[in-house]
């Protein structure tokens, strides 16, 4: 059956069941990796809710765009990313949260961060140009397919994540941006979002430490801890495609068990 691209969005946007809004957002090949969402126990809360990837449930947050279709589009890439955030986590610090806990604890927040940027922004909202020709116009507005075509084309999902880490954590300014509009207003945005999402980092650690929360029981992130930032990076996207050769099907059990992990968490006050 086809679905035209107003009522997928629009469908999408007004659900909170998060089996529905994967189908309708992501592509039919990536349905392995809607399933180990799934898996993880994530769930879409029906409010806007304080949020930690993998610990909390996905907020249906809102973006508004110059009319209801894109504000749709908008809010529903801003949960795609979100939900792809599942497939990793946060790193559970020990009982002491020492330092290295903390610099792994930031690690993997802002890896993760240019990661889902990349499978986000690109990868994504490629597939859904291809499915919906009519949106691409509104998606080029978003920078990141005009990077793609322009001076990123060629280039894989994992070394366009690695152009990102230089220009949004190490703050390269290279030539080929420079001369390109659209990698100019790619960077002016996220590099103020990567710093805002610093900032959090900085304040929830030390909200935890204050108030003695310790998210003992959730699940925990699944990747080594001796990985470099950009290590993690690039391990984060080649499991990703590694997770498209995975078994579509939902474990049930599994998803139950884990929804049951993280149906009670409350992050404490003054979490951001």
């Amino acid at each position: 059956m086809i679905i035209d691209s107003q009522t997928v969005f629009e469908t999408a946007a007004n659900t909170r069941e998060l089996k529905v809004f994967l189908e309708l957002i992501f592509p039919a090949e990536w349905a392995s990796i809607s399933a180990r969402i799934l898996e993880s126990g994530a769930t879409m809360s029906n409010e806007p809710v304080r949020w930690a990837p993998r610990w909390t449930p996905i907020s249906p947050t809102v973006r508004v765009g110059k009319n209801p279709l894109e504000t749709s589009i908008k809010s529903c890439l801003y949960r795609a990313h979100d939900s792809i955030h599942q497939l990793w986590g946060l790193p559970i610090p020990s009982l002491e949260m020492s330092e290295d806990d903390f610099f792994l604890y930031k690690r993997a927040q802002m890896c993760g961060e240019v990661a889902v940027l990349a499978l986000t922004e690109f990868a994504l909202a490629e597939s859904i140009a291809k499915r919906f020709p009519e949106l691409r116009e509104f998606l080029n507005t978003r920078n990141a397919l005009v990077m793609w075509s322009g001076p990123l084309s060629n280039k894989s999902v994992k070394q366009v994540a690695c152009r990102l880490d230089e220009l949004l954590h190490k703050k390269i300014n290279p030539r080929w941006v420079r001369e390109n509009e659209a990698a100019k207003a790619f960077v002016k945005k996220y590099v103020p979002m990567l710093e805002s999402d610093r900032f959090a980092i900085n304040n929830n650690w030390e909200i935890m430490k204050a108030k003695g929360f310790h998210p003992s029981g959730l699940p925990n992130a699944r990747y080594s801890s001796s990985l470099s930032g950009l290590e993690l990076t690039t391990w984060m996207i080649e499991d990703f495609y590694h997770l498209l050769d995975t078994d579509p099907v939902v474990d049930t059990q599994l998803a139950n068990f884990n929804k049951q992990r993280r149906a009670n968490i409350k992050l404490p006050e003054g979490w951001k």
